[in-house]
């Protein structure tokens, strides 16, 4: 990836890329990926026999995800799948690591289900993190409350990770 490239990606990106505790040969989930600029510097680090495999329901962002990450896809360390979490074929003990950055699902309704998903599909010993950035500090107190919440409810023990700024955060959940 050139300088232009990196620069391209948000900070808050590169802050949850860097924040995970990525190494190669781990077997990576990404929910929602959008347009694939995690991805992009995920494969790099779990590179040359790790993979990584996104969902996202948006059809536009899988396309724009491939693009991005095409090389990843060629050489067989990315899978690219358009579906809502609730639908994903998420496999038993399959993941090291499960992330998402700015998925609302997590704080806005009932994710009993996807959370039970998830935690089924983590490795023992897997880690799964959300990152967040919010407009303004009393939003992220409100979001990280929920998220936790959600968290703790369904069995993870969660773990917050320092963050840069006051409107971003992020947790690492252990199941």
């Amino acid at each position: 990836m050139g300088n232009a490239e990196r620069r391209a990606i948000p900070k808050r990106i590169h802050w949850a890329v860097d924040s995970m505790d990525l190494r190669p040969g781990q077997q990576v989930l990404e929910i929602g990926f959008g347009n694939g600029m995690a991805i992009s510097l995920v494969h790099k680090l779990i590179a040359p026999d790790g993979h990584i495999h996104g969902i996202e329901q948006s059809e536009v962002q899988v396309e724009r995800g491939s693009s991005r990450n095409s090389w990843a896809h060629k050489h067989g360390m990315l899978t690219l799948e358009h579906a809502p979490l609730a639908t994903a074929e998420l496999r038993p003990d399959r993941y090291d690591v499960v992330f998402a950055t700015n998925l609302n699902i997590f704080w806005t309704g009932d994710v009993s289900a996807e959370l039970a998903m998830i935690k089924a599909s983590l490795r023992p010993g897997g880690t799964f993190y959300l990152f967040y950035e919010e407009p303004a500090p009393a939003k992220t107190e409100q979001v990280a409350a929920k998220v936790t919440s959600a968290l703790e409810t369904a069995g993870f023990t969660v773990e917050v990770i320092p963050s840069p700024t006051p409107t971003q955060w992020g947790v690492r959940a252990a199941g």
